[in-house]
């Protein structure tokens, strides 16, 4: 109890020191000012004055209070920490490489049907059981075309349209999280 006595006296002879301190410097410069707190500063002293009374008479209380602060800001610490922690999901770019042209001026038969459109992602997105499979479901085509999506290998999708692309048109390719792995967040789902 005693030293909860000395640091409240030590605290108003810091106030009244530095009031003193700051008048006899200020004074010559804008001259003999008197200032009164402002009615928060006064509600706010007498509050702590207040808390200062009740923790002179009740010190075993006091402390558990003190206890119970600094317990809740280290819990405040560490929760934030480990919030920051947390393992983040992997978010993988992508890019799509427009198929080239058809050559139809080729003699060869074989070599005249429709060009692959390539997804490439920047980091393996396959699940393991589909790589190199084809991908029964989980991925459109808009407006629809008929074709198949295959995983060429783990960072490589591709679809092979059953008949030629329709010249100028768009589309537009949108994923489910089904398709690919699923610790995998991509940056769009849609392109």
């Amino acid at each position: 109890m005693k030293w909860i006595i000395a640091i409240r006296d030590l605290a108003a002879k810091a106030g009244r020191g530095f009031a003193r301190l700051s008048g006899r410097v200020l004074s010559p410069l804008v001259g003999h000012v008197s200032w009164n707190a402002p009615p928060w500063a006064r509600w706010t002293g007498a509050r702590i004055g207040a808390g200062g009374r009740w923790a002179g008479a009740n010190p075993t209380h006091a402390g558990l209070v003190v206890l119970l602060l600094a317990a809740l800001a280290a819990g405040g610490v560490y929760g934030a920490k480990w919030w920051q922690a947390r393992p983040k999901p992997i978010e993988v770019k992508l890019t799509v490489q427009n198929p080239p042209r058809t050559p139809i001026e080729n003699e060869d038969e074989t070599d005249r049907g429709p060009r692959p459109l390539l997804v490439k992602f920047a980091q393996s997105v396959a699940p393991l059981s589909m790589a190199g499979k084809e991908v029964p479901a989980g991925i459109r085509i808009t407006p629809p075309i008929e074709g198949k999506w295959k995983w060429n290998d783990d960072k490589e999708l591709e679809f092979q349209p059953k008949e030629d692309w329709p010249v100028g048109a768009e589309h537009e390719i949108e994923f489910d999280q089904s398709a690919l792995a699923p610790h995998i967040k991509l940056a769009s789902y849609t392109m």
